[in-house]
C-alpha cells in the first residue's frame, strides 16, 4: 500500500487526538497542518516536521517559492477558481467585514491576497508531497480554497457531513461538490428507538420539533425578534472593547437598518393569507456553510427566488419566508437588505409569509416545498411532501426530493412534481431513515461539532 501523507487545517482538535487516530496504521501520516496562530506550532511539531506547519495569515499574505506544480497547474487553477462565482461570495465573506478599520477591504483589492493563497497552495502541496485532504466538515470559509485547489490538481477531499435528516449524526463524504458518502467498512448499528422518537416529533407540531437553537433564541426574544434593550446593550459592549466613537456610531445605524428592514418584511406579510395552490420557499440565514458553497450556482437566495417566480405554473404562487434568525441573530445587510425585501415584493405571483406563521401550516398545506439544503427539506419529506433543493442537500437522492442545479432545470422539474410523487408511508420513511442511521456517525458530545469516528473514517477511507 502507498503511503497516505495528509494535510489537515484541525481547527479546535488536538495534535494528540489525531496522533492516537495515527497509531493504527504506519504508512498514513499527517505532512502539512495549516493552523491559526503561532501558540499551535509547539504542539503539532511533535508529529510534523516544523517545516511542514503552516501559519493560515502566511499563505494569503507572503510569496512562496516557484515548484514544477505551478507549470503544470497554476494556469488551469487561477481559471477555475475565478470563474466559479463562489470564489467571489467567499472572498467578500473572508474580508468584508464590517471594521472600520478595514477600508481597503474590496473584493478587487483581496483578489491579490486569493491569487497569493491559489500560488501558495500549490507550493506547499507539492514541498509536502501532500496526497489527501481531511476535515471534520465541509470547509466554507477560506480553507474551502486549499480544499478546492488541491482537487484541482487531483488530491481527493474527504470530511465529515451533517446527515441533516438525522441531526445528530454525521457522514463520511469525498469531495466537496461531488459528497458521494463513503459506506462503512462496517454498517453502524440502527438506534431505532431514538429514530422512531425523532420521527414521532417531526410528525408533530412545530413546537416540539423546533431546532433547540432557534427555541432558545425565540426565548431570549420573548417571541419577539427584536428588541431595542438588546441592542443598546450589544452596542455598549462593543463601544466599551473598541473605545471608539466611530465604530459606536456605526453599530447604532446598523441597529436602526436591522430595524426598518425587519419594520419592512413585517409590513409586506402582515395581510398575508395561504393561497389555493403555492410553492413555499424557506429562507436560509446567511452567511452559513448550508448556502454557501454548498448551494452551488444558488447561492445567492435571490435567483431561487427569481427562477421560481418565473417558472411555476399560472395558476400557483410563491410564499418566500424569513429565516426567523436574520433578526435574532447576528444581522449582516451584505445578506439581506431592504433592497432586497422590495425586490422580491415587486414579483408578479410572490408573497412574503409572516414570521411567526407556524413553518409546518406553510409546508403542509404546500403544493411543493423548496428549500437550498436546509432541514425544513428534511422535515418536508418525513411529512410527505414534495422538496425541491438547489444545492447539496445530503437528502437529495431521497424519494419525492428533486435537485435543481440550474436556471433550465426549474420548469422541468416543476412539470414531473405530479408524475414522480412516490406515496411514501411511516414504514417507508423510517426504512430510509435506518438506512441512513447505519450508514453514518453519531457526533461525539464532548466534541459538539464531529466525532473521533469520522476522522479515522476520513483519513483510512478507500485504502486497502
Amino acid at each position: 500500500m502507498p503511503n497516505v501523507n495528509l494535510l489537515i487545517f484541525p481547527g479546535e482538535l488536538k495534535a494528540n487526538f489525531f496522533q492516537k487516530i495515527l497509531s493504527i496504521k504506519k504508512t498514513v501520516k499527517i505532512n502539512c497542518v495549516l493552523i491559526e496562530n503561532k501558540e499551535q506550532i509547539q504542539e503539532w511539531s511533535k508529529i510534523v516536521k516544523k517545516k511542514n506547519i503552516f501559519l493560515w495569515a502566511d499563505l494569503a499574505s507572503k510569496s512562496f517559492q516557484s515548484t514544477e506544480y505551478h507549470d503544470l497547474y497554476y494556469s488551469y487553477v487561477i481559471d477555475k477558481i475565478l470563474s466559479d462565482p463562489r470564489s467571489t461570495y467567499i472572498l467578500e465573506r473572508m474580508y468584508r467585514s464590517l471594521d472600520l478599520s478595514i477600508i481597503d477591504s474590496s473584493v478587487f483589492n483581496k483578489t491579490l491576497n486569493l491569487e497569493k493563497l491559489i500560488w501558495n497552495i500549490i507550493t506547499i502541496i507539492f514541498l509536502t508531497k501532500s496526497n489527501r485532504i481531511i476535515h471534520y466538515n465541509i470547509p466554507h470559509g477560506k480553507y474551502w480554497f486549499v480544499a478546492r485547489v488541491a482537487e484541482l490538481i487531483g488530491i481527493k477531499f474527504y470530511g465529515g457531513a451533517d446527515t441533516v435528516i438525522l441531526p445528530w449524526k454525521q457522514w463520511l463524504v469525498r469531495g466537496l461538490d461531488e459528497q458521494v458518502v463513503i459506506k462503512p467498512k462496517k454498517n453502524n448499528k440502527t438506534d431505532y428507538k431514538t429514530i422512531q422518537n425523532y420521527f414521532n416529533k417531526i410528525k408533530g407540531t412545530y413546537d416540539k420539533a423546533i431546532p433547540n437553537y432557534e427555541k432558545e433564541r425565540q426565548v431570549k426574544f420573548s417571541n419577539k425578534f427584536f428588541s431595542f434593550k438588546k441592542e443598546l446593550g450589544s452596542i455598549i459592549l462593543k463601544g466599551i472593547r473598541s473605545r471608539s466613537v466611530i465604530e459606536v456610531f456605526f453599530w447604532i445605524c446598523l441597529s436602526i437598518y436591522k430595524y426598518k428592514a425587519l419594520k419592512l418584511y413585517q409590513n409586506f406579510s402582515k395581510n398575508f393569507k395561504l393561497p389555493r395552490k403555492y410553492i413555499i420557499f424557506f429562507m436560509h440565514y446567511q452567511p452559513e456553510r448550508t448556502s454557501l458553497p454548498e448551494g452551488m450556482n444558488y447561492c445567492n437566495q435571490w435567483l431561487i427566488i427569481r427562477s421560481l417566480s418565473e417558472k411555476i405554473p399560472k395558476d400557483c404562487k410563491l410564499i418566500v419566508k424569513e429565516h426567523p434568525s436574520t433578526f435574532r441573530y447576528f444581522f449582516n445587510p451584505s445578506f439581506r437588505s431592504k433592497e432586497f425585501y422590495n425586490s422580491v415584493h415587486k414579483l408578479k405571483n410572490t408573497e412574503f409569509a409572516p414570521l411567526n406563521f407556524s413553518p409546518f401550516k406553510l409546508l403542509d398545506n404546500s403544493y411543493a416545498v423548496a428549500t437550498i439544503t436546509g432541514t425544513v427539506g428534511a422535515e418536508a419529506f418525513i411529512r410527505r411532501k414534495n422538496v425541491l433543493v438547489f444545492g447539496l442537500a445530503q437528502y437529495r437522492n431521497l424519494p419525492n426530493v428533486h435537485l435543481i442545479r440550474s436556471f433550465d432545470e426549474v420548469e422541468l422539474v416543476l412539470k414531473k412534481l405530479n408524475e414522480d410523487i412516490d406515496r411514501l408511508n411511516d414504514k417507508k420513511i423510517l426504512e430510509v431513515l435506518s438506512n441512513i442511521d447505519s450508514l453514518s456517525y453519531t457526533i461525539d458530545k464532548e466534541l459538539n461539532f464531529t466525532s473521533k469516528k469520522i476522522i479515522e473514517a476520513a483519513i483510512y477511507a478507500e485504502i486497502e
